[in-house]
């Protein structure tokens, strides 16, 4: 893509005409021997004309050259080529043509921009064998043509993008094709299609849908539904576009947002079909009139939105039986049903889900806010930093269409970070001042506002209420904490207000969410009661799954946990500054189960949370733990101190542990006391304190409130602390200790944790094939688990064993998948120990240099974070480099 030209670039756009057709007479096998041919004349043509290929998909080319000229030569030779070619009886192989210049931006994925869209219009708009080019493209080459190559005036046309005309130019020249017909251009046939102003972006998918669907005999009324904003109305307009040649006598778009009650329906849509309804002579009413009139036509029509209008709909039911030629596409923000009625649910933008921002081309929702910033702000630069931003704010506002245009508006006034942060404070920030502009469109809060007042009183009652849910909601959820029934539910869904997922689950666009949520901030007294009974369903729900989520079924119960994550946040947030304290003591041990086994860094983050959210709204007290708000903090704080250690924050959990464990000792709460000595356990032996370990740790497992939470965690501490002091049979007793226990329960997850731990023990021992079979064996557990720290952790220890069996190529190769997993999650402790077991694997390799490299790093990553054992680790790496 670095070769790509830059700057003044023209685009040369192809496909073959009829190449369903094609494949239906020649069969799969020929078909594909003559596209082969076809690709290779056209890139020998495109090539020697110094083109550059930016994509090529099914029988389709996308070039790009420097000088307009050299596409104007490249595209005249291909058509010469094809026309040359000694293609089979059975082939009449024609390529269609467009060329188009402009000034697009390039990135590392190819080219952004209107004119890559408009050159692929100008193509579809030819015929096979023709060359179309644009008036851009005809004033760089008009006193610069080849010898022998003319152009002629086609006029202007309307492109399926719906854009304004354009100027369009034949290539004529010896050995071309010519007399063909007018262009295949909106011009063609009667509609009354709106100019759109700009382009439509990241539709294609879903274009190519509703073009399946129509296709079907059987689907003659398509009702696009979704959401004010997601972009119905441009989806519709095109998709009629692409059939305007099917439909002879037209193709008529019918706009209904401003008719005021459904009897204007019927003259509408006659006026905009120009027929005169007769109200004097004529003994028939209008609609029987119209649907005389449209009796026998083929049309295709677009009835924009119908949402308010839906006393009307009969009347297109109507249409369908007494006009059987006639198709029709609605748009509306709520189904009909009506019996002849197919519907086609719009989706937001497509946009990075998982952190990573892709090819832009890829994501819609990126794609229309680079393009939309660009129109105000030429010189927008996709940056790493413009890239992260832009992905947040897709996000923010779930690929809806207006969202993202409106965001990108702001672009030439804040940074890209400035306008998330803005959307994040106040969804009223997404509104624009535009003239020409539909109020409906001028900001979310009005396309809010607008599908608000169409519902019903239970309707909206229901909808705020729905607000208390983070990530969605099950149908028992809305019964329980909403108080939905199932038919005010499906209304709500049929109104495009609530999607079903595929899952069966319910959800709320975020930003129609927080504006129900202010519907209901408005009543005080009943969002109290909604979000009490929101905690209280959620707290309950994870209870009974706690002990479940460490048993047999331990995957599929933190993955039911896991979709429910949001509202289970949500839920303990409330109940650590509402709830009943020792109500809320269970929820913080049963969350504690459930980061066991999803993630350690995002227990960290969601006991951070709860911490923040006590320490905002408790008074300021003399005496920590003296209040319920203070009492409540330091559970809280024990919890989170345990999961900051266990990523490895010596540092930050001592500071915790330090806050709150004479709290608790005071208060008595012995569950806590363990979990904070399990810290302070687990801190010295990272520092090299192995004895003070125990001496934390056996307090710790002397705690009878322990054995059920941290009992596991103490005894393979304690395995490690005997194992490090040299006392090998003690360190299997407990890790023994710990496998009994994890076996008893059925917890796969912490039989593999002591597993990999005392596998180290046979590697002491120099058992190394032992160790490799109870390393294996940990880590088949942790892959199928999905547990990522566990899996870092054996391809670590993995190396060691390997390396002990001198398979040092292989021990070199395990620790280096060990770093790049503990760097993924961002574990200080792991990454150290990595770097020393590649750093002896190296050594033994004979890669003096690389193992100095390696042994120091780890040596100043564990001296600045206080880790004294990986220190000395990391010296005798570096003191076995200077021996050698």
């Amino acid at each position: 893509m670095t070769t790509l030209p830059a700057g003044t670039v023209t685009f040369l756009f192809t496909d073959i005409e009829g190449s369903t057709r094609l494949l239906h007479v020649l069969g799969g096998e020929n078909y594909a021997l003559a596209l082969a041919d076809h690709r290779r004349l056209l890139r020998e043509a495109f090539t020697d004309a110094g083109g550059r290929e930016v994509d090529t998909q099914g029988d389709a080319f996308f070039v790009a050259f420097a000088r307009a000229r050299d596409a104007v030569v490249a595209a005249v030779a291909a058509q010469r080529a094809v026309l040359r070619h000694p293609w089979s009886q059975e082939v009449e192989l024609r390529v269609r043509m467009g060329l188009h210049t402009g000034e697009p931006v390039r990135s590392d994925e190819g080219y952004v921009g209107i004119d890559v869209h408009r050159a692929a219009r100008i193509a579809a708009t030819a015929w096979g064998g023709q060359i179309l080019v644009s008036q851009a493209t005809r004033e760089l080459i008009s006193d610069d043509l080849p010898d022998g190559v003319h152009l002629r005036y086609l006029g202007e046309h309307r492109l399926k993008d719906l854009t304004a005309p354009q100027r369009l130019y034949q290539i004529t020249a010896n050995g071309l094709l010519d007399g063909f017909p007018a262009p295949r251009s909106l011009n063609a046939l009667p509609n009354n299609l709106p100019v759109q102003l700009t382009t439509l972006v990241g539709r294609d998918k879903e274009l190519a849908e509703i073009e399946r669907l129509l296709e079907s005999p059987d689907c003659r009324m398509l009702t696009l539904i979704g959401p004010g904003g997601v972009g119905k109305t441009r989806l519709a307009l095109h998709a009629a576009a692409r059939r305007i040649e099917r439909h002879a006598e037209g193709v008529f778009f019918v706009p209904l947002a401003a008719v005021g009650a459904p009897e204007f329906v019927v003259p509408t849509l006659a006026a905009t079909l120009q027929f005169p309804i007769d109200t004097n002579v004529s003994d028939k009413d209008p609609k029987t009139q119209l649907l005389d009139f449209l009796g026998g036509r083929s049309m295709l029509l677009v009835m924009d939105n119908f949402e308010h209008l839906v006393d009307a709909a009969p009347l297109l039911d109507e249409v369908l039986l007494r006009a059987t030629e006639i198709k029709l596409i609605v748009t509306s923000r709520e189904r009909l049903n009506l019996r002849g009625e197919w519907t086609f649910d719009v989706p937001g933008l497509t946009y990075p889900r998982n952190g990573n921002g892709g090819r832009l081309e890829d994501y819609g929702a990126v794609s229309l806010f680079v393009e939309r910033a660009r129109q105000v702000d030429p010189g927008f630069p996709v940056t790493d930093e413009n890239r992260r931003q832009v992905t947040r704010i897709c996000r923010l506002v779930e690929g809806m269409p207006l969202g993202i245009e409106l965001a990108a508006a702001w672009t030439p006034t804040l940074s890209c970070r400035e306008i998330a942060e803005e959307i994040e404070r106040n969804t009223d920030f997404l509104a624009t001042s535009m003239r020409g502009v539909p109020d409906r469109h001028r900001s979310l809060r009005a396309a809010f506002e607008q599908s608000w007042r169409l519902l019903s009183d239970p309707q909206r009652a229901g909808l705020a209420r729905l607000s208390v849910f983070r990530g969605g909601f099950s149908r028992e959820a809305a019964a329980a904490v909403a108080g939905l029934d199932l038919p005010t539910l499906a209304e709500l869904v049929n109104k495009s207000l609530v999607r079903r997922t595929v899952l069966g689950r319910y959800e709320i666009h975020e930003l129609l969410r927080q504006y129900a949520a202010e519907k209901l901030g408005a009543l005080a007294e009943e969002q109290v009661a909604v979000r009490a009974r929101h905690s209280g369903y959620f707290a309950k729900w994870l209870a009974a799954r706690s002990e479940a989520v460490r048993g047999p079924e331990m995957k599929e119960v933190r993955d039911e946990i896991r979709v429910e994550s949001g509202n289970v946040g949500a839920a303990v947030l409330w109940e650590a500054v509402h709830g009943e304290e020792r109500e809320l003591r269970e929820t913080l041990r049963a969350l504690n189960f459930f980061y066991g086994v999803q993630g350690w860094h995002e227990g960290v983050d969601a006991f951070r949370r709860i911490a923040e959210t006590l320490q905002r709204t408790r008074e300021p007290e003399t005496d920590p733990g003296g209040t319920s708000a203070g009492r409540r903090l330091a559970s809280v704080q024990a919890y989170l101190a345990f999961w900051t250690s266990a990523t490895g924050d010596a540092a930050e959990s001592g500071r915790i542990v330090e806050q709150c464990l004479p709290v608790l000792r005071r208060l008595g709460f012995q569950r806590e006391v363990a979990a904070c000595l399990t810290v302070l356990g687990v801190n010295a032996s990272n520092e090299g304190d192995f004895a003070g370990s125990v001496k934390f740790l056996e307090e710790g497992a002397a705690i009878p409130e322990a054995a059920p939470d941290f009992s596991q965690w103490i005894d393979i501490w304690l395995g490690w602390d005997h194992f490090e002091l040299g006392n090998y049979t003690e360190a299997e007793r407990h890790y023994q200790a710990a496998c009994d226990r994890a076996s008893t329960r059925g917890d796969r997850l912490g039989l593999a944790f002591a597993l990999s731990k005392w596998a180290m023990v046979a590697d002491a021992l120099k058992d190394y094939e032992r160790g490799m079979r109870m390393h294996q064996d940990a880590l088949d557990i942790f892959v199928d688990l999905e547990n990522k720290a566990g899996q870092a952790y054996c391809l670590t220890r993995l190396s060691f064993t390997a390396w002990g069996l001198g398979r040092y190529e292989e021990a070199a190769r395990l620790g280096r998948a060990g770093y790049e997993a503990f760097g993924s999650l961002g574990h200080p402790w792991g990454l150290i120990r990595s770097l020393c077991v590649i750093g002896f694997a190296d050594l033994a390799l004979g890669q003096m240099e690389q193992a100095r490299v390696s042994f120091t790093d780890a040596l100043g990553r564990a001296m600045q974070h206080h880790q004294v054992s990986n220190a000395l680790y990391a010296l005798i790496g570096l003191a076995s480099v200077m021996t050698r």
